[in-house]
């Protein structure tokens, strides 16, 4: 049996869902347009060239960056769960 959340969390979910779908709505409405102004300039000075090094590379950055976060996080959180049973071990000594 599936229980349903009252229907004041239900709406509020589903309010806030709704709120993050407009902003990355506005967020991509901008970055295309930006991307597409500066595709028109570089045509127009004839360097259509640099610009796709340019987005190929915040690509690719993006992308590498993105993934290496994927890695060093969770390495980051075990090595802090190790220091702080380390610490509360030597506070509390090996009596307690």
């Amino acid at each position: 049996m599936v229980q349903r959340l009252p229907l004041r969390r239900r709406s509020r979910r589903i309010l806030l869902v709704a709120a993050g779908l407009i902003l990355l709505f506005i967020i991509s409405i901008s970055t295309i347009v930006r991307l597409y102004t500066d595709l028109q300039w570089y045509r127009e000075v004839r360097f259509t060239s640099v610009f796709w090094t340019i987005l190929r590379s915040e690509v690719l950055l993006g992308v590498g960056l993105g993934q290496s976060s994927y890695l060093i996080v969770p390495l980051v959180l075990v090595l802090a769960g190790y220091a702080g049973t380390l610490v509360f071990t030597r506070l509390l000594g090996p009596g307690s």
